[in-house]
């Protein structure tokens, strides 16, 4: 899953979240959650920032999702699972970006 919001006028957090349920093949069952701090600086904004949130922070973000599931099953009965890489532009296109806390809620003055 994913989302993101306004914390501050010139901060926001992104969330991605996944979890992986136990199979015959891999016994274990993995939920992990990331958070991300993305802060503004300066009063000129070259990308819209809700663009960002949907797309170039989950990408900056999924290289840490994957090395810590690889972490967190690393010593489980069937090794480590590595997540294959993924195109997360792709991914994230299929997410409805009106169901996030930021387009529920207006940005802090």
């Amino acid at each position: 899953s994913w989302d993101w919001g306004w914390e501050a006028k010139n901060s926001f957090e992104v969330r991605l979240a996944m979890e992986l349920l136990a199979s015959r093949a891999r016994p274990e069952h993995v939920e992990l959650s990331m958070i991300a701090r993305f802060r503004l600086e300066g009063d000129r904004q070259v990308l819209a920032i809700e663009k960002f949130a949907r797309f170039n922070a989950p990408a900056i973000m999924f290289p840490y999702v994957r090395q810590q599931v690889t972490m967190l099953t690393w010593a489980g009965p069937a090794g480590p699972l590595v997540l294959p890489p993924l195109n997360v532009v792709s991914m994230m296109e299929r997410v409805d970006p009106t169901d996030t806390t930021a387009a529920r809620s207006s940005r802090p003055d």
